[in-house]
């Protein structure tokens, strides 16, 4: 049986992301086809709703190692190995 999540950011008054989600983001979304909803999430950003958390150098050679160590160990939805990308190890470096 499958749980129902429950939706974190309707309380929410700030969410933190880092630059790649950012980017990530604007990507997928655009990639998908839809037309309002990149832009929209950038005036939510430049809106103060999302606070972008700062990277530095020694973070992205800690996110090369974090991805370097989980290289084909992430699980995806489809049970098939999968690895870490730039997006994902920055928000566990954000996350610490």
């Amino acid at each position: 049986m499958r749980r129902k999540s429950p939706d974190v950011l309707t309380g929410a008054r700030t969410v933190f992301v880092t630059e790649a989600v950012v980017t990530e983001v604007h990507h997928v979304a655009s990639s998908a086809g839809q037309s309002q909803a990149p832009n929209a999430f950038l005036e939510a950003i430049a809106e103060d709703f999302y606070e972008l958390v700062p990277i530095s150098r020694a973070d992205h050679a800690l996110a090369a190692e974090l991805i370097r160590r989980h290289q084909g160990q992430t699980r995806r939805k489809k049970r098939k190995p999968g690895s870490l990308d730039t997006a994902d190890a920055m928000n566990v470096i954000a996350a610490a």
